[in-house]
Parts: C-alpha cells; structure tokens; sequence
C-alpha cells in the first residue's frame, strides 16, 4: 500500500515538473500570459470549402485560446480534401475520405 503511494506521488510530480497539462482542462486553466499577444488569422484558399474550414479552425482556436492584441500572428493555412473511396456501378461515390491540412 505504502508502496503505491509512493509510486503514483513519484508520478504526479515527475509530470508537474516536465510542464505537462492535461488536455481536457478547463479553458481558464488553460490560458496563459504568454497567448495573451497572440492574433489568429486565417488565409483562405481558393476552395470555399477552405475557407469554411478556416473559419471553422479559427473559432476553435479562438475558443479556446483567447484572441491576443496582435504582437504576433498566427498564420493556418488550410487545404480539404476529397476523394471518392466506395464507388456504385453508375459511377456514384457512396463513400467519401475527406482530409484536411493545416499549414
């Protein structure tokens, strides 16, 4: 028992050390000073469905990391892509692989 404890308080303070944090903390745990001078922007590609994806991106980022005064921006560039992967007799896509990149 006293063994246990001793491992799992070894491990807990290993990984506070290493600066780890959980991924599904609170929002306000998880916002700090340093994104504080951080601007997202989204460079739209030519696709629409880039664009939507960008919006939709940025949101998410905003969300959860705040929207900075502007000192240094954050430039996502994304690209989607489809691809037909289960294709019927009359040449019609019953399945579709959607990827998207961000750069």
């Amino acid at each position: 028992m006293m063994k246990k404890l001793f491992v799992t308080a070894f491990v807990a303070a290993s990984l506070s050390a290493c600066g780890f944090t959980p991924l599904h903390q609170s929002q306000a745990a998880f916002i700090d000073q340093s994104y504080s001078n951080v601007r997202i922007e989204s460079l739209d590609g030519n696709n629409p469905d880039d664009k939507e994806a960008g919006f939709h991106i940025k949101q998410s980022m905003i969300d959860r990391i705040g929207q900075g005064s502007g000192e240094h921006i954050l430039e996502i560039t994304p690209r989607l892509r489809q691809s037909r992967l289960g294709i019927t007799g009359d040449d019609i896509a019953s399945r579709l692989e959607i990827s998207l990149f961000v750069k």
